[in-house]
């Protein structure tokens, strides 16, 4: 059943959502039907063709204008309307699932934003190195790359480099990384997450190999048909823009990606008929090169597991320094001391021994 949503069909200095794009009572919007004739193997006709270029435009358009709006003035009405007209915008999904195996992911933190008495002390609880709670998420009412004030969700980098470039920890302050694996044998059925891969990020392109293959996954649904591939195309562009821009001057410059990702994650993959596990988008803090992870809380609750932490203070930061392909464990990015390695973590009561 399709959610309630009071559609705008305009919002401040953006394109209205045009005829084709508009729900027409019970009757799917006219680039909806157009679109599907082709994956379908139906013929196009020229009006659908027409109706496809209109809608290709649409996109084109918002992805022009979008950068003026200031969402910093953004009152709680603003909000509102702006979610409605996005949601209107996207109101339908191009993407497929895709099957990613994870041997190992990782995710940093400040010890003192996770500690109990917010001190530089020492992390003992798995708890402190995975999602935060939405009651924590609340309190700070902010908005995140890949989610809401509302959503919580699990952030984690490919290798301890990426973290570092993302988090960059200040000097002389405790640090843990936790390196989480994955274990399906829960269910025997599931060898992979599921995963929204974002594409066609003008940023990203030339230095991201996933976020490129996923664009020519685009051009491949497509069947290469010049048509259609424009119609994805400028449809993914504007997100792929939103999931990699940089840098950010307000955390409500993240509200378009952190609303997309919040459905996401309520949608399931039209290619398996399954939930989606998380989203892959490039590293901004790591120039592109390398990915990270939203994952959805109940998939790091019943399919990880951590496997050490790693605790250290940074003495010196080349933080600017660019990035070289290196073993995940290695950090090349930082001069650390007082490094110790945890000696085992019970995953069954969460407690970490050093």
């Amino acid at each position: 059943m399709m959610e309630q949503i009071d559609w705008q069909t305009s919002f401040k200095g953006l394109p209205d959502i045009p005829g084709c794009k508009r729900w027409r009572g019970d009757d799917l919007p006219l680039d909806h039907i157009s679109l599907f004739k082709f994956l379908n193997k139906e013929k196009q006709t020229p009006d659908d063709e027409k109706i496809i270029n209109e809608a290709a435009d649409f996109y084109v358009k918002l992805y022009e204008q979008l950068p003026s709006v200031n969402y910093s003035e953004f009152d709680e009405q603003d909000f509102k309307n702006f979610k409605n007209y996005i949601l209107y915008a996207y109101n339908f999904q191009v993407t497929g699932g895709v099957g990613l195996t994870v041997k190992h992911t990782f995710r940093m933190v400040l010890n003192e934003s996770v500690t109990v008495e917010k001190t530089n002390t020492r992390i003992t609880h798995r708890d402190q190195l995975t999602f935060p709670s939405l009651k924590i998420v609340g309190k700070y009412n902010l908005f995140n790359r890949a989610n809401t004030p509302n959503t919580t969700v699990f952030y984690s980098g490919e290798n301890i480099d990426t973290a570092v470039k993302e988090c960059r920890p200040p000097l002389g302050r405790l640090v843990t990384v936790g390196c989480w694996k994955t274990n399906f044998n829960k269910n025997p059925t599931k060898k992979n997450l599921v995963t929204y891969q974002i594409a066609d990020s003008d940023a990203a392109f030339n230095h991201n190999q996933g976020l490129r293959d996923a664009t020519l996954q685009i051009e491949q649904l497509s069947g290469f048909n010049l048509l259609n591939a424009r119609y994805w195309r400028s449809y993914m562009k504007v997100l792929g823009r939103e999931f990699t821009k940089s840098p950010i001057k307000h955390n409500n410059e993240y509200y378009l990606s952190a609303v997309f990702s919040e459905q996401i994650f309520k949608t399931t993959s039209p290619k398996d008929n399954l939930p989606y596990d998380a989203i892959i988008y490039p590293s901004v803090g790591n120039g592109y090169i390398t990915d990270n992870l939203a994952i959805r809380p109940s998939v790091v609750e019943n399919y990880f597991y951590l496997d050490y932490a790693l605790e250290f203070e940074v003495e010196e930061q080349y933080y600017d320094k660019v990035y070289i392909w290196n073993i995940p464990e290695i950090i090349t990015l930082a001069k650390v001391k007082n490094v110790h390695r945890s000696a085992f973590v019970d995953n069954d009561t969460g407690i970490i021994y050093w």
